[in-house]
C-alpha cells in the first residue's frame, strides 16, 4: 500500500471504528472507540485562503467511492469550478490498483503516485523554503487551485476537520482546528461564527467517508453522526456505543 495517503483514509476510520481493524493481517491504529463527541467546532466557518501550502508532494488515493465519482462527472462538475474534464483522462492514466486485506476483505486502493522530486511542481512563499506541491496543485489569479477539485480524495476535502482520539478514553472528538503540518507551514485559515455552508460541506465529506467505510468493510460511528446532522441539528452531541448484549443472566 501507499504508505501516505491510503494509511491516512484508515486513520480517519480507525478514530470513529466501532471495531479493530486488522490491515493485511496486523492490527491497525487503536482499539475500538467507545464514545465519539461532536464539538460546536464542527459547525464553525473555514475561511480558506487558498494559499496551497497544505497541498504537498504526496500520493493521492481513492477507493470504489472515488471512482464512483470519477466515473459520474459531467463538464459540469467541473466548468462551476473553471477546471476542465479531460483531468479525469490524466487520472486514469496515473492510477494503480493496489489491494490490501483489511479484517479479511480485499480492498482495492485507486493510486496516482507523487511525482519524483526533480518532476514535482515547486513554490515557495516568504515564510517557506521551495518546496515540490501536489502534482494536481495550479496558480490562477493570485491563490492555488486544485485541478481535480470535484473528485478530490476524502483525504484531500477534510482537511481542518479533526479527529482527536484519546486511547486512554477511547473517545474521539470531531471538530474544526489547524493540525500539525498547518501551524509548521503557517497556514493563515481563519475559523469563524457558526455557518451553515461550511457545515454542509462537512457533512458531504462524512457521507464520502461513510461510503469509503462501507468500501473498507469497517463499522463506525458515521451513520449515527449523520443521521443526527441529516435532522438538521446544529449543536454538540456525544454518541455511544452499546454496550454488548448478555445472552444469559446470572440470579
Amino acid at each position: 500500500m501507499s504508505v501516505e495517503s491510503s494509511l491516512k483514509i484508515l486513520e480517519y476510520l480507525d478514530k470513529v471504528s466501532k471495531q479493530p481493524i486488522l490491515l493485511n493481517g496486523e492490527p491497525f491504529g487503536t482499539p475500538p472507540v467507545r464514545r465519539v463527541i461532536l464539538n460546536e467546532s464542527f459547525f464553525w466557518k473555514d475561511d480558506c485562503h487558498m494559499c496551497g501550502k497544505c497541498c504537498p508532494n504526496e500520493t493521492t488515493v481513492w477507493t470504489e467511492e472515488g471512482l464512483r465519482r470519477m466515473v459520474g462527472s459531467t463538464d459540469d462538475d467541473f466548468t462551476k469550478w473553471g477546471l476542465d474534464l479531460v483531468v479525469i483522462s490524466e487520472i486514469a492514466s496515473r492510477i494503480q490498483e493496489q489491494v490490501a486485506d483489511i479484517n479479511g476483505k480485499e480492498v482495492v486502493f485507486f493510486v496516482s503516485d507523487k511525482d519524483k522530486p526533480n518532476e514535482a511542481f515547486r513554490l515557495e512563499w516568504p515564510d517557506r523554503k521551495e518546496q515540490p506541491r501536489c502534482h494536481w496543485l495550479f496558480e490562477k489569479d493570485g491563490t492555488y487551485r486544485c485541478r481535480i477539485h470535484p473528485v478530490r480524495s476524502v483525504t484531500c476535502g477534510m482537511p481542518h476537520c479533526r479527529f482527536f482520539h484519546s486511547a486512554k478514553t477511547h473517545t474521539t472528538s470531531i471538530g474544526v482546528s489547524q493540525f500539525g503540518r498547518n501551524w509548521a507551514l503557517k497556514c493563515p485559515v481563519e475559523f469563524g461564527a457558526v455557518d451553515e455552508g461550511s457545515t454542509q460541506t462537512r457533512i458531504l465529506w462524512l457521507e464520502r467517508l461513510y461510503a469509503t467505510a462501507e468500501d473498507c468493510g469497517i463499522d463506525t460511528f458515521l451513520p449515527e453522526i449523520l443521521h443526527y446532522l441529516h435532522l438538521g441539528n446544529r449543536s454538540s452531541t456525544v454518541f455511544e456505543a452499546k454496550p454488548p448484549r448478555k445472552l444469559f443472566t446470572v440470579r
